[in-house]
């Protein structure tokens, strides 16, 4: 089986990025709370509107900087836009507001995922681990920096603890099976891939990563 850059390693929110978006003006509908931001960001990232959300997390992220889950789907927000700089910038603003906030750390981590740093995005998922050892997130990315490092017997062991938390886990069931195909089991593979297919609200990466599977590879 030809395994080519088609495949991607998916871990909670570890998507392969969209298209640069230009934001619309983040001062856009004075006079709304940081809550109701975030409520039209998610509408607008719903209906596939990322300026218009990214415009309202950096509003809500302006309005709320000791909030580190308005900062975490602020950075989220960008990296999954393919700004990958400004996330990183927000973020490093982030910390210095709210120190030592393991949504921080794990978005961090993330970040060094994007930018294909697999040792610096392990130091700080084992870091969070030893302190949430049974976040479900955590241990899913971990497989993902792993597998990118090629130790697939591992990053496989770090997927099965997530399931064993969060079985129904359709990215890191994912995970599991694109690391077996990295080491040459199909079969294995897509089996897993048709359970987390199964999953309610699976992301669309599942089936691509399913008909690729299907379809031998090619």
């Amino acid at each position: 089986m030809r395994i080519g850059s088609r495949l991607v390693l998916l871990g909670g929110l570890f998507l392969a990025a969209c298209a640069h978006t230009s934001p619309a003006s983040p001062t856009a509908a004075p006079g709304l709370t940081a809550d109701a931001r975030l409520s039209i960001a998610a509408a607008a990232q719903a209906s596939g509107d990322a300026s218009t959300a990214i415009a309202m997390l950096a509003a809500a992220a302006q309005a709320a900087p000791q909030r580190a889950d308005v900062q975490q789907r602020y950075v989220r927000a960008l990296a999954d836009a393919g700004q990958v700089e400004r996330a990183t910038s927000v973020l490093e603003a982030a910390h210095t507001a709210i120190p030592n906030d393991p949504r921080l750390t794990y978005e961090a981590a993330r970040l060094k995922l994007l930018a294909g740093d697999s040792a610096g995005a392990l130091a700080l998922l084992d870091a969070l681990l030893k302190t949430s050892p049974r976040d479900p997130a955590a241990l899913s990315a971990r497989g993902v920096a792993l597998d990118l490092a090629g130790n697939h017997d591992a990053a496989q062991d770090s997927y099965r603890q997530a399931l064993q938390v969060a079985p129904n886990s359709a990215a890191a069931r994912n995970n599991l099976a694109i690391s077996l195909l990295l080491q040459g089991h199909p079969d294995q593979s897509r089996t897993l891939l048709e359970q987390a297919k199964a999953v309610d609200n699976a992301p669309p990466r599942v089936a691509h990563n399913l008909d690729f599977v299907a379809s031998g590879g090619n």
